[in-house]
């Protein structure tokens, strides 16, 4: 009989030894993944130094310009205020998504901007205006629509067919991408216009286009010009004047001023 018990005694002690090993095992299974998912996290969140190049109107009329910066990675959109003077900023973005950034001149101008995939995340990257364009069109899709855009190879097309991505048919570009289909047939430029004359102020009304520089107006009336449907702002320093030219899809324009305030 004892040693009955002493057998069941050894066996007790050796299923204790099993508990408290599989009690560890699988704490250090649990302390693993948890490692592993804090791990893949830090992989993918990179950091980015964001150039932001001289605005014309800073460039030609030394204009206060303000940016609102502006972009979308996995963790969904964020904003960031960029005080005038400033020209290079650092953003932390996670990458498990392509990244889409804009830095909006006084918040609703045209942007300069980009886009880059996740396994192609640069340490720094200049702005651009006429990337910016694009990147601006497709940040405001929705998120389950811009995943499934290869923003390398709808770049590499839009550039094979014009060489400013502002001639582009946004239009028809949306409606393909809200389809799933964009491809060659959906990159298109857009019909040209010629607008104008316009009645202006006299003086040296300079464009926010990269580019396009400066018109000086003499006689009150700008000449005329050939653009396909957007909206087209001009600064003038002297008289602390914008100028907005918008041209609808038709070709219809029309030419608004308002007192330039950088402070709005």
């Amino acid at each position: 009989m004892l040693k009955i018990l002493l057998i069941f005694n050894k066996a007790q002690s050796v299923c204790g030894v099993f508990y408290y090993v599989k009690r560890l095992l699988i704490a250090i299974i649990i302390a693993a993944l948890i490692l592993f998912a804090s791990c893949s996290q830090e992989i993918t969140k990179k950091t980015v130094q964001i150039i932001i190049p001289e605005h014309p109107w800073v460039s030609y009329a030394n204009a206060e310009i303000w940016y609102s910066l502006k972009w979308t990675d996995g963790d969904g959109e964020h904003v960031k205020y960029i005080e005038s003077g400033t020209s290079e900023v650092k953003i932390t973005v996670n990458a498990s998504s392509t990244i889409y950034i804009c830095a909006y001149p006084l918040s609703d101008m045209l942007p300069f901007g980009t886009a880059f995939s996740p396994s192609s995340v640069p340490s720094s990257v200049v702005l651009s205006q006429d990337e910016g364009f694009l990147a601006d069109v497709l940040m405001n899709l929705k998120k389950e629509v811009r995943s499934q855009i290869n923003w390398e190879k709808l770049l590499q097309s839009c550039k094979e067919k014009t060489s400013s991505l502002r001639e582009i048919d946004v239009q028809m570009l949306v409606s393909a991408a809200m389809n799933g289909n964009i491809g060659q047939s959906a990159i298109v430029k857009n019909k040209a216009f010629e607008i104008g004359p316009f009645t202006v102020q006299n003086g040296v009304w300079v464009s926010e286009l990269e580019g396009q520089g400066r018109v000086v107006v003499t006689d009150g009336e700008m000449e005329k010009m050939t653009v396909v449907p957007g909206v087209y702002r001009f600064y003038e320093k002297e008289a602390n004047l914008e100028m907005r030219i918008v041209c609808e899809t038709d070709g219809k324009s029309a030419c608004v001023f308002k007192p330039y305030l950088a402070g709005e």
